[in-house]
């Protein structure tokens, strides 16, 4: 079981993070050795935790 490790980041911070990631997610579907480890499979929940705190942020009006 994963331990869970909270933090407190900017809404920069959290764009920076999210952008980062959905940028690499092109890579998701090539088979090219070079472009194989820019997207891991473990990024896909991560971007999703990212974009949920986006909206939970962005619902908050902050």
């Amino acid at each position: 079981m994963a331990a869970f490790i909270t933090l407190e980041l900017t809404a920069q911070e959290l764009q920076l993070l999210r952008n980062t990631i959905r940028a690499r997610r092109i890579y998701e579907p090539c088979q090219h050795s070079l472009a194989r480890g820019i997207w891991q499979p473990w990024m896909a929940p991560l971007l999703d935790k990212l974009s949920q705190a986006e909206a939970q942020h962005a619902q908050q009006g902050c």
